[in-house]
């Protein structure tokens, strides 16, 4: 369902106007690569808060978390439970994570060439059911489908073991990283 277009949506649009020459977004899509997102950011919230966007501020969803991709290679050589997710490298404290007690990597190796491979932690494998492959995952799924406020369920393999932790994600903070 297309959303009702806003102020906001039609600022971007004409800001678009005005960069698109040379684009090759623009020549394949329509917009330029920046405009999409800018668009998808406004049309989830028109939807999410009837026209929230309108109002100048936009809120992004906040777990706390820094996540690295995990190999098969480096699962098997470091014995986690799973063989591919996002592994926690780093809990920020009072955050989302923390208060749900997820847990970061506390060793690092180097392995097969990267000398910051974490050895154990938690791994997110899913976020409210979605497969999370990889790091990139975790920001798609969260900045896509959540936010801030909502519950979400992260299905992580802490060691051997598969696990549901419920946490409630916060509004992100103005220093946090994205």
């Amino acid at each position: 369902q297309k959303f009702a277009e806003t102020e906001c949506v039609r600022r971007v649009k004409e800001i678009d106007a005005i960069v698109k020459t040379g684009s090759p977004w623009f020549a394949k899509y329509g917009y330029t690569m920046e405009t999409l997102h800018q668009l998808r950011a406004a049309e989830g919230w028109h939807a999410r808060y009837g026209g929230g966007v309108a109002t100048g501020r936009v809120v992004y969803p906040y777990v706390g978390v820094k996540t690295q991709d995990l190999t098969p290679s480096a699962a098997r050589r470091f014995g986690f439970g799973v063989r591919r997710g996002a592994v926690i490298v780093e809990v920020t404290s009072g955050s989302p994570a923390s208060r749900a007690g997820l847990r970061a990597a506390t060793g690092r190796e180097f392995f097969d060439g990267d000398p910051l491979v974490p050895v154990n932690g938690d791994v997110i494998v899913a976020i409210d059911g979605q497969p999370v492959g990889g790091a990139d995952d975790v920001l798609r799924i969260v900045s896509e489908r959540l936010a801030a406020g909502e519950r979400a369920t992260f299905t992580i393999v802490r060691g051997s073991h598969r696990q549901r932790v419920q946490l409630v994600l916060a509004e992100r903070p103005a220093n946090a990283p994205a």
